[in-house]
């Protein structure tokens, strides 16, 4: 079955869709570290592509990953993105925001810590 896309358009998307991955790997991996000043760049680097390509599970991603930054020093702007990163969690269906809600008092918890793997009891 041929795509009317052509592989190119999705050779485009495919690069598109991995750089942003690894933008988002890289800005967890600086805010595991406790490097939030860093992390919020690149999250923020993540989003418009995510957006852009149409990817909403790495748009929320980003989204919450800048919620995670803000929260400490800015909590109504943090609120607001994971609100945000939660409408479109369920917007998708995925389930990984569950686990704010059980951690943290509506604050996300670190994935490796959370009790919880991809929002199912683990």
């Amino acid at each position: 079955m041929t795509n009317s896309c052509g592989p190119r358009v999705h050779t485009a998307y495919g690069h598109r869709h991995a750089l942003t991955e690894s933008v988002l790997a890289r800005a967890e991996l600086l805010l595991r570290h406790g490097e939030a000043g860093a992390a919020l760049p690149a999250f923020r680097d993540a989003l418009a592509p995510a957006r852009d390509i149409g990817a909403p599970l790495l748009e929320a991603r980003a989204t919450e990953g800048l919620a995670r930054c803000l929260l400490p020093t800015d909590p109504a702007a943090g609120l607001a993105h994971l609100r945000e990163a939660e409408a479109i969690y369920r917007r998708i269906g995925a389930r990984i925001w569950l686990g704010w809600r059980r951690f943290g008092g509506g604050k996300p918890a670190p994935a490796c810590h959370s009790g919880t793997r991809h929002g199912r009891e683990g």
